[in-house]
């Protein structure tokens, strides 16, 4: 797929994407064959919408008004963050594609026994990423820690 204007070669991404982060502060967000376009510095990435859930547009990442609409027809969120990784706004469609999602996550929440499920993976997973975090600090109290941590995910 080449651009007409520029002559700049769009690669095809391979892999499912989820979010499509845009953070190159150059980057152009654009929409060509009812695909979503990331060019910059002469590269640009061809994405299909069905494998995009969200784009995060960063800082002075700039979203052509035809990626606009391709985003809202699809339903896909399209989140703008500032130069410091901080929200500045969100434009969603009227009918978002995550509804079913967010209709299972509220299911779920009526369950207890989902709920209780959920509730001991989320804590387990935190203290395992706090314990690989501490491996990191090699101390006799990051040791320690450590050792208190893995006890404490064996009793959740």
């Amino acid at each position: 797929m080449t651009s007409d204007s520029r002559k700049t070669v769009v690669h095809d991404a391979d892999a499912v994407v989820g979010t499509l982060e845009v953070l190159d502060p150059a980057a152009r967000l654009s929409a060509r064959g009812g695909r979503l376009v990331v060019e910059t510095d002469g590269a640009a990435w061809a994405f299909g919408v069905a494998d995009v859930d969200e784009v995060h547009a960063h800082g002075r990442a700039s979203v052509s008004s035809g990626a606009r609409g391709l985003l809202l027809r699809e339903g896909i969120d399209l989140v703008f963050f500032d130069g410091w990784g901080r929200l500045a706004g969100r434009l969603t469609a009227h009918e978002g594609r995550n509804v079913p999602r967010r209709l299972a996550q509220l299911r779920a929440c009526l369950d207890d026994t989902t709920r209780l499920r959920l509730a001991r993976g989320f804590v387990t997973a935190k203290l395992a990423a706090q314990e690989a975090e501490l491996l990191r600090a090699r101390t006799p109290r990051a040791t320690e820690v450590r050792r208190e941590l893995r006890e404490a995910r064996l009793r959740v």
